[in-house]
């Protein structure tokens, strides 16, 4: 699979990343019955606006932890780490087998560290079922155009 593929794929991860969220959510048995989510947070400002995720989780798949959270709109952060060795800073860029990504909703091209960009994800505390930390990067879509990501947290559960 080239960099380009892994690429286009995002928007159809996401949403599969989106329908684990709302699976992995319990009803409350109190009174109002509101819907729990059992999955942690993030956020971050992406070229100056504030974003904040509905729903947020983590998952390892081959040795690669992905960080990711959504909104209803179908927008959607995902960071991937291939085999994190605990705390610490894990750069992302083109040729590296880790990458920040943003999809502004499922019909619509994402961006990617792998295809132009670079930044960071800090994990201050990671212990194989919790991550916690931040990130920062700037991404490319195929097209060229770039967006900044800054101000990113997480807080997440890591599941099987």
């Amino acid at each position: 699979m080239t960099i380009v593929d892994t690429f286009l794929c995002l928007p159809v991860c996401l949403l599969f990343f989106l329908a684990l969220l709302f699976a992995a959510c319990k009803k409350d048995n109190g009174s109002l019955g509101n819907p729990v989510p059992v999955v942690g947070s993030m956020q971050a400002t992406i070229n100056g606006d504030d974003w904040k995720a509905d729903g947020a989780g983590a998952g390892i798949s081959n040795g690669v932890l992905v960080i990711g959270g959504s909104k209803a709109d179908q927008s959607g952060f995902s960071i991937a780490i291939d085999n994190p060795q605990g705390t610490g800073t894990y750069q992302l860029a083109p040729g590296s087998k880790n990458s920040g990504n943003y999809s502004v909703s499922a019909s619509q091209n994402g961006y990617s560290t792998l295809i132009g960009g670079s930044g960071t994800v800090v994990l201050s505390s990671y212990n194989g079922e919790k991550a916690k930390g931040t990130f920062s990067f700037t991404a490319m879509d195929p097209f060229g155009n770039s967006i900044t990501i800054t101000n990113g947290t997480f807080d997440v559960n890591i599941t099987d």
